[in-house]
């Protein structure tokens, strides 16, 4: 391996009663310690170039297994860790997969301090009761599914949701699950977990006008014949409790996403999909949602 002058070369561990080692599977193995400690764990070479990319993410340490060495993804890995400029750890193949969550996983693992403010490449984050909403926000309520979460977050990445809130009980955001579904949507959505006035803020928004979104089957609208124009606050929770009475009865603006008869529901992912990308075809008749320029009608679908 060749390093920079300043990139040490890699610690190599063969033995699971390494202190190092024992440390870091631990954490692993108990997310409430990871969680506490305010770092997380993410793992794979996607997941290393994203990090590598986000403002105000610090990589601590990188491990892999010394079978990563004849991958042929070797090369940029390489490249990457020097880049990283942080501690590497090599270990044997026996010994990582003790770490990984992926079968014949061979690294590279990444732990790293998460930001206590979630970077974003995208202007319009974060909002006050205060201030006139300008962008839509996610609520999640109870999504304890870590797939379901992560893959909200790449959904709302892709239509340019720039805010996602979650309540204590939701998977965690930065957990290795979530990140993987996720694929880099991190780096374009503020995740703030729930704000302590979260509540208040969204009665507030409420009292003045603003959309608060909830999908159910009764006394809703269809959703392809609602007007989703303005920014407003989407409430969704998961597939078995729903969203909390608390939070729905301030739901103004209820929907229903048409479906055959017989069918109740879809999963909630699926559902979000459904929703945002209706929001994003019906703003899209009025603007290019990615420059503000002014285009022609889109066909209804």
């Amino acid at each position: 391996m060749v390093y920079s002058p300043n990139s040490p070369a890699p610690v190599f561990i063969a033995s699971r009663d390494n202190p190092r080692f024992k440390a870091l599977q631990k954490m692993i193995a108990q997310p409430r310690l990871l969680r506490k400690s305010g770092q997380a764990v993410a793992e794979g070479l996607h997941l290393l170039q994203e990090l590598s990319q986000w403002q105000g993410v610090r990589i601590r340490e990188i491990w892999f297994a010394s079978g990563l060495r004849h991958h042929r993804e070797w090369p940029l890995c390489e490249a990457l860790f020097v880049q990283a400029d942080v501690d590497c750890v090599e270990v044997s193949d026996p010994l990582y997969a003790h770490l990984s969550e992926l079968e014949q996983g061979a690294g590279p693992l990444i732990l790293f301090d998460t930001p206590l403010d979630t970077p974003v490449d995208r202007p319009g984050a974060s909002s006050s009761s205060s201030s006139p909403l300008t962008h839509d926000i996610l609520l999640l309520d109870g999504v304890q599914d870590p797939g379901n979460v992560g893959t909200i977050i790449r959904t709302a990445a892709a239509v340019g949701i720039a805010e996602m809130w979650t309540t204590a009980d939701c998977a965690w955001v930065w957990s290795g699950k979530v990140l993987r579904a996720a694929m880099g949507g991190h780096r374009h959505v503020h995740l703030p977990g729930l704000p302590t006035d979260a509540f208040e803020r969204v009665s507030q928004w409420r009292n003045v006008g603003v959309p608060v979104r909830l999908t159910q089957l009764d006394k809703s609208t269809s959703l392809f014949e609602a007007d989703l124009s303005q920014p407003g606050i989407w409430l969704l929770g998961s597939e078995g409790k729903g969203v909390s009475e608390q939070w729905a009865a301030l739901a103004n603006q209820p929907l229903r996403i048409p479906m055959q008869v017989g069918v109740e529901s879809l999963n909630v992912a699926s559902a979000v999909a459904v929703c945002l990308y209706e929001q994003w075809r019906q703003r899209s008749m009025y603007s290019d949602l990615g420059t503000g320029t002014v285009v022609a009608p889109v066909a209804p679908i």
